[in-house]
């Protein structure tokens, strides 16, 4: 599908958007809505700046006119909007996403978007035009810090280096598995956290994740992550535990997802002098990677464990130039320990 190309004009009278297409422009005028200084007024009240007061009208037209042509209803003033249900507020939020996966607009636009959707029915119920309260859905989420960390493959490998310097047996050997699950599947502490004996399949190199927030899912390991997973597995057989969790303590007591997240820095904190690369960074760095790999878009969604596929999305907004001089390949840990005899590890 050939994208539009939108060049989008703002001032306080009108949003004109130009719209490029077989070299021809249509332009389309958005009306000013008889309610704005009534809403600003009550803005205002509530201490919102000049600014933010602008941006708030601004979005107000735009979604005022796009709601008109979604709904057969008449929102032409304040009383009309009397007639906005769930199932309206719905259709409207699927059109954002809509424009999202057309590419028409950034998550982060329709994050804000939303935003300004909610507010304006603060605004309403206020007014006492409509008597439910809206939150926005968790699909829209977005953390703007969280999307563009990539992680180098030198970083991994000088993190993996001080691990196995460790003269701890356990220790190597666990701080070492639990890095490169976290590089190998793109999984979340948490996950790890909940993982059993059983969930691991060293035969078929496999293993299970499972979570209250995205249910159960079966993922492959790389022959690497299998070949530390096993001399973990000796190591932890030392410590007799009374437990199936997979990951242990040194006292025997299952590994906690603050463990995880205080190992990692503790790592960094010794290889670079501050936190790099923590387990949320490898997650976003694995799913960049696959999505740049071409793997199919739902399958990447699933492996991650992405209850809503809006998430995922937030990943295609990338440079592209800079992914190829920064990230790790697909599957990092490949190759990873070529350097290594592990013949020779005790």
């Amino acid at each position: 599908m050939k994208k539009l190309n939108y060049d989008e004009t703002i001032n306080n009278e009108i949003t004109t958007v130009n719209i490029k297409k077989n070299s021809k422009r249509r332009i389309k005028r958005i009306e000013e809505p008889p309610y704005l200084n009534e809403y600003s007024d009550y803005l205002k009240t509530r201490n919102y700046s000049a600014s933010t007061i602008g941006t708030c009208l601004t979005r107000t037209k735009q979604f005022s006119s796009q709601i008109k042509e979604l709904f057969e209803k008449d929102f032409s003033s304040l009383e009309g909007f009397g007639n906005l249900d769930l199932i309206d507020i719905d259709v409207y939020e699927n059109f954002l996403i809509e424009r999202v996966r057309k590419n028409e607009i950034k998550n982060e636009t329709a994050y804000n978007c939303i935003k300004n959707f909610r507010l304006f029915l603060q605004f309403l119920k206020y007014k006492e035009i409509i008597d439910y309260k809206y939150s926005i859905p968790k699909k829209f989420m977005v953390t703007p810090s969280q999307i563009n960390v990539v992680i180098p493959k030198e970083i991994t490998l000088k993190m993996c280096d001080s691990i196995l310097k460790n003269p701890n047996m356990f220790h190597r050997y666990r701080n070492l598995a639990v890095l490169l699950v976290l590089v190998n599947t793109g999984c979340r502490p948490l996950e790890i956290s909940n993982l059993k004996i059983n969930d691991l399949n060293t035969t078929e190199r496999k293993i299970t994740l499972n979570s209250i927030k995205s249910s159960q899912r079966t993922l492959n390991l790389n022959q690497t992550v299998i070949l530390i997973l096993k001399k973990y597995l000796i190591a932890r057989d030392s410590l007799m535990p009374q437990t199936d969790d997979l990951f242990l303590k040194r006292n025997g007591k299952p590994i906690s997802p603050q463990n995880i997240t205080s190992i990692l820095h503790a790592i960094n904190t010794k290889v670079f002098g501050e936190s790099i690369a923590n387990a949320r960074s490898y997650r976003h760095s694995y799913i960049t990677n696959a999505i740049e790999d071409r793997n199919d878009f739902k399958e990447i969604s699933e492996a991650v464990g992405h209850k809503h596929w809006f998430s995922t999305q937030h990943y295609l907004h990338r440079s592209k130039q800079r992914l190829l001089n920064n990230t790790l390949q697909f599957d990092p840990t490949e190759n990873l320990f070529k350097e290594y005899e592990y013949g020779k590890e005790n």
